[in-house]
């Protein structure tokens, strides 16, 4: 009978996927127990604390403790149980602190995303509009705060580095086409997509000049002059 129970016990262990250990819960409510792989001599509490270290980037098990702790507590209310360390341990592994801070801001951006997915899968199921809008609303400052988490990750990675991209603009036609390196059409400002090939060259201002221009017929100048002098000689007779 007990080894029957071993058996059963031992096929409900999680198998080891990307993660170097995976946790789970024996028959008693508070019992963590741990998967991984151990080497010759090598006891698995020691190993479990390596891991745990490694996965969270710190050198003090209860540091790491901490952070992994803090990080399942806070999808403690939506994430069943035997899962929520498991999570923990992926998104730590996957997003690879470097040290505690780096591994806080994961596991905050993990929690915010967990929680803003749920508030949208309340907010389709909700029975009354205003608790719908509720909950996009929630659902929407959660997911913005993650995006700003992660971005705040990713400059505290770069160490303050400031990222600037120049871009030539060539407007033809009232089309906006820039240019990056090597004459690529990065982006494009007008309302059509357009090449530089095809956009009109801007025409350059023709000045006018009286000394090359064709010069008007002369040939009836006189019979113009006499028409014109006409109506003066006749109103002098009448006076």
């Amino acid at each position: 009978m007990e080894k029957s129970q071993e058996k059963k016990a031992i096929k409900t262990l999680p198998k080891l996927e990307s993660t170097p250990i995976k946790f789970w819960h024996g028959e008693k409510e508070h019992e963590i127990d741990v998967v991984l792989q151990l080497t010759e001599g090598q006891s698995k509490s020691d190993a479990c604390f390596e891991k745990m270290k490694e996965i969270v980037g710190v050198k003090d098990i209860e540091l790491a403790s901490d952070i992994v702790d803090a990080g399942a507590s806070a999808i403690e209310p939506v994430v069943k149980k035997n899962e929520q360390l498991n999570i923990v341990a992926q998104t730590l592994h996957d997003f690879g602190p470097r040290n505690a801070i780096e591994a806080r801001l994961a596991l905050q951006a993990g929690a915010l995303f967990t929680h803003g997915m749920i508030n949208l899968r309340r907010s389709a199921t909700a029975d009354m509009l205003c608790h719908s809008e509720h909950y996009v609303n929630k659902a929407i400052k959660l997911l913005r705060l993650h995006n700003e988490t992660v971005e705040a990750l990713n400059r505290y990675r770069r160490g303050g580095e400031q990222k600037i991209t120049v871009q030539h603009s060539v407007i033809a036609d009232k089309a906006i086409v820039n240019f990056g390196e090597g004459g690529v059409n990065i982006k494009n400002g007008g309302e059509n997509p357009c090449s530089r090939n095809y956009a009109e060259p801007k025409q350059e201002p023709t000045a006018i000049s009286h000394v090359d221009s064709q010069l008007w017929p002369m040939e009836d100048v006189g019979s113009m002059e006499a028409s014109a002098q006409a109506p003066k000689q006749r109103k002098g007779k009448n006076d």
